[in-house]
């Protein structure tokens, strides 16, 4: 990193076609909730290339996706979710076991929750994780881009809730943005 310049070696990546994805993490936040910004783009890598890609602007900033960083400070049980209706990404890590999961993400008609206009829910009751105890998802709530298509939604709405036995909870967050 040199001044507000990210960069790295293009003879330390694999060369030729592929998607190139950039994840930042940032000390950025919405509603007290620091972000990470993603950018995924189809390159043909080269000796001797150069690549330049700006950084996100701000929130409405269409050629990045923001997302939500959700930590519990006594497990470090961390969540990241999409924001935008059309990124269906997610990441659990940390996660506690013995719980049952749910993941909920509701695009909103107005602040309040009156009027939901999409919706999507993601369970898990067993073991979900990979090898390293992750779960990583882009595809789940990829139905959200079509129920949202052509619609105005003022709030986006996460939740994330760990149940055990009987229903006790576990860590859980909720998040809203309008």
């Amino acid at each position: 990193m040199s001044h507000d310049t990210l960069y790295t070696e293009i003879k330390k990546l694999d060369k030729g076609i592929g998607i190139l994805t950039i994840q930042l993490f940032t000390n950025i936040e919405v509603r007290q909730r620091k972000l990470q910004w993603e950018k995924r783009s189809n390159i043909t890598l080269t000796n001797n290339q150069s690549v330049h890609m700006a950084a996100p602007l701000n929130f409405e900033d269409n050629n990045w996706f923001p997302r939500i960083i959700m930590s519990d400070a006594l497990t470090n049980f961390t969540v990241i979710v999409a924001l935008r209706p059309d990124d269906a990404y997610f990441l659990l890590k940390n996660i506690p076991t013995g719980f049952k999961i749910e993941l909920e993400r509701n695009y909103v008609a107005t602040p309040g929750g009156a009027i939901i206009l999409g919706s999507g829910l993601w369970k898990c009751n067993s073991v979900c994780t990979d090898s390293r105890g992750i779960i990583e998802n882009r595809d789940y709530f990829r139905p959200l881009a079509n129920q949202m298509k052509n619609r105005t939604y003022q709030m986006v709405e996460v939740g994330i809730g760990l149940f055990g036995d009987r229903y006790s909870s576990g860590p859980g967050f909720y998040f809203n943005h309008w």
